[in-house]
């Protein structure tokens, strides 16, 4: 959700709506991982060897493991459900979180420092280049006009 403050209870239901719903869905359903095998270390080097892409719910296919009735059903819902409609539902569903962030309490961006905003160190530290390299140096100022760093 990025950098954005979510402290509303609207904010609150929204995000947990998305995460009990949709999200858990796609990324149980339809997402694959990789999980890691084993390490091996060759030389100073560390080879890591992964298994192949599954989703959750193939890795708990393939273990055996599940209940079969839960499984079966899960299985009925993947194919019931389209992934690019899933995908565009937590688009939508992410869109309306993000209107819903507290922008006075989030981290201000920066606006980049105008060159006539030097501090006095900046425009000491500009003259004493000018004096070595015997050239005069000027900046812009907002109004365009020059101003000769002294």
């Amino acid at each position: 959700m990025g950098w954005d403050r979510y402290d509303s209870r609207e904010a609150l239901a929204a995000l947990n709506r998305l995460y009990r719903n949709e999200l858990r869905l796609m990324m149980n359903l339809f997402q694959p991982s990789v999980k890691l095998m084993r390490k091996v270390r060759v030389g100073s080097r560390l080879v890591r060897k992964y298994d192949t892409p599954l989703t959750p719910l193939d890795r708990l296919i393939a273990a055996g493991q599940g209940e079969p009735a839960k499984v079966a059903e899960l299985k009925k819902l993947r194919e019931r459900l389209d992934p690019f409609e899933l995908a565009h539902s937590i688009e939508r569903q992410l869109e309306h979180i993000w209107g819903l962030s507290n922008h006075r309490q989030s981290p201000k961006v920066r606006s980049p420092q105008r060159q006539d905003d030097l501090t006095q160190g900046e425009r000491e530290a500009l003259h004493a280049v000018s004096d070595i390299l015997g050239v005069p140096v000027y900046l812009k100022k907002q109004d365009k006009t020059a101003q000769r760093v002294r």
